[in-house]
């Protein structure tokens, strides 16, 4: 095992010190050791077990709820993290003292048991390269391990005993206290340094992973933005320049700069992957990759992002037109299949409409939506937190009583439906009941700003067969906004 000479003291042992972090298999030495340095340099000697939990999963908070970052095989820092992520909506570059405030009131009982299991060993095994004549049944009662620890001479800490874990405390010894506070660049660069090569050996295929520990702090796009507007205003006269994504001229004013290869896969922010797009486009794609596809009305375009720039830019007059819209009808055929007070994904919700309905009804509802204005406004609508996601991310195991995808898969290019079918059916339960709707037709095209996939009886049923669905119901149907009689749609009932 490589050792580090870290600052030396004529009176604490630091051979032992760079021995802290041999022979890990998880990441909590880690993060332990770097939030005991945290608060020491707040002027901290007494510190909780909870305080150092909560500061463990601060500093964690962006490297796995961003970048998904193993941890290792069974880590529980990693899984609290995600836990977290899921069930508060922190986004992953939130500031520190935001997440820490939301740790500190968060009473979730499964969190709870999470930072216990976090106390388990990590704060007595930390401190083994110290100790003198241990032996493996040292380890077995915590009350025997906390009297060994606090025996020992020369320790960086002894802990004080309380019933409830996370009430127990580390006392920093006065004499480590300042070769801590005196050191504390080198020793939590030296920290880093063993983060960085532990992630790297847990994430071998993941690149720049020294950039992936803390969210950057600035973007200096402004050089990048100023060359643009430069060729923008070059090309105005002869062929003005468009947007990559939705075939929109862009202006000067008002672009904003996108990673076309999104900045978490290169980390960096170098003029060859840095291209001009509009804001609504930009915060669409968020840091998602787009694909480019050749359209015949504007050159390049991304029919996804497209729609999704529509629905941005329209979200308050879309919602304000759809959300009294009666859908008892086709609402009611889908909820006679599932079971009663079971639970529903509605799956591109628009404007939360059939969500109101279905837990008036009694149904548990997660509610998703591309948009991140529709969400916005649908959670408005519902009281729900409703989570912005494009269908390819869907990510259940077998959770949903029923999925409801009304008017919104129709948006898909038909070659991506059979991928996102797959998803909708590991979603589902066994015996769970999907439904879903498409405007009658044989075409694929853009249609006021939106792109469209029609469906016949005929693919749909293929589509649903090959998906492993059972047809249940397949039914033709108006228009139920009113004011386009001449619409026909398509709709389809399927049993997993």
């Amino acid at each position: 095992m490589q050792q580090y000479n870290l600052p030396s003291s004529s009176q604490l042992n630091t051979r032992s010190l760079a021995r802290i972090f041999d022979n890990k298999s998880e990441s909590y030495k880690l993060f332990w050791f770097k939030a005991i340095l945290e608060h020491v340099l707040k002027g901290e000697s007494e510190i909780s077990f909870d305080a150092l939990v909560n500061t463990m999963l601060k500093n964690a908070w962006y490297m796995v709820s961003e970048f998904k970052l193993n941890l290792g095989p069974a880590d529980a820092v990693e899984e609290t993290v995600l836990y977290l992520h899921e069930i508060s909506g922190i986004i992953p570059a939130e500031k520190e003292d935001k997440i820490i405030a939301f740790l500190e009131s968060c009473e979730d009982r499964k969190f709870i048991q999470l930072k216990k299991r976090l106390c388990q060993n990590v704060p007595y095994r930390l401190q083994a390269p110290f100790m003198s004549d241990i032996t493996p049944t040292i380890w077995k009662r915590q009350s025997a391990t906390i009297d060994f620890i606090n025996m020992q001479d020369g320790m960086i800490y002894h802990i004080e005993n309380h019933p409830d874990v996370l009430e127990m405390r580390v006392l920093i010894t006065d004499a480590w206290a300042e070769y801590l506070k005196a050191n504390a660049g080198i020793l939590m660069g030296w920290a880093d340094y063993n983060l960085i090569t532990y992630l790297q050996r847990r994430n071998p295929s993941v690149p720049g992973i020294s950039s992936k520990i803390y969210p950057p702090q600035e973007r200096k796009l402004n050089a990048a933005k100023e060359y643009w507007r430069a060729i923008i205003r070059a090309s105005q006269a002869e062929k003005p320049l468009q947007d990559i994504y939705s075939g929109e001229l862009l202006a000067e004013r008002g672009i904003s700069i996108d990673h076309f290869v999104p900045w978490s896969y290169v980390a960096h922010d170098e003029l060859w992957n840095l291209i001009p797009t509009t804001r609504s486009v930009n915060s669409s794609k968020s840091n998602n990759p787009a694909g480019i596809r050749i359209g015949q009305e504007h050159g390049f375009w991304n029919m996804e992002i497209r729609t999704l720039d529509f629905y941005n830019k329209n979200a308050k007059e879309y919602a304000r037109k759809t959300f009294k819209t009666d859908m008892s009808e086709p609402c009611d055929r889908f909820l006679k299949h599932v079971a009663s007070s079971g639970k529903i994904l509605d799956l591109g919700c628009g404007s939360g409409r059939d969500s109101v309905y279905f837990m008036e009804r009694g149904y548990d509802v997660c509610a998703v939506d591309g948009s991140e204005e529709i969400c916005r406004i649908a959670s408005e609508n519902t009281g729900l937190k409703v989570k912005q996601m494009l269908f390819q991310d869907l990510d259940y195991h077998e959770e949903f009583d029923g999925v409801w995808a009304c008017a919104s898969l129709l948006h898909l290019p038909g070659n991506d439906l059979p991928a996102v079918l797959a998803k909708v059916y590991e979603s589902l339960k066994g015996g769970g009941i999907f439904y879903t709707c498409f405007k009658y037709g044989d075409r694929e095209e853009v249609r006021d700003g939106k792109y469209y996939t029609d469906m016949t009886e005929e693919r749909i049923e293929l589509l649903l067969h090959e998906s492993g669905f059972e047809l249940l119901e397949l039914y033709e149907s108006g228009d139920s906004l009113g004011d386009r009689p001449e619409l026909r749609w398509i709709n389809v009932i399927g049993l997993k």
